[in-house]
């Protein structure tokens, strides 16, 4: 995952399949709340831009944004799965 703010534009990769697709900054994007957040003031949001990628952030700093493909989010999500099932930490 990259960090990144949304003041600035995210670099293009030259190497990736979505390459051709452009995020635009200027574009609003449509944040929902993370479903394990519940009730508390601090929770993590999920964004999906317009280049296929997804937007994470907190609520308490939301000018701090991570950049992530769905395979990667995907991949780590399954990974702290893994780990909690085995009782360990990454």
């Amino acid at each position: 995952m990259r960090s990144g703010r949304r003041s600035r534009g995210i670099s293009s990769c030259t190497s990736c399949a979505h390459s051709e697709r452009k995020w635009n900054p200027v574009a609003p994007l449509v944040w929902q709340k993370s479903s394990f957040s519940g009730e508390a003031a601090n929770c993590v949001n999920l964004a999906a831009a317009p280049d296929g990628t997804l937007r994470l952030r907190e609520s308490d700093d939301p000018d701090v944004i991570l950049v992530a493909t769905r395979a990667g989010l995907s991949a780590l999500v399954a990974s702290i799965k893994e780990n909690e099932s085995l009782g360990t930490q990454p």
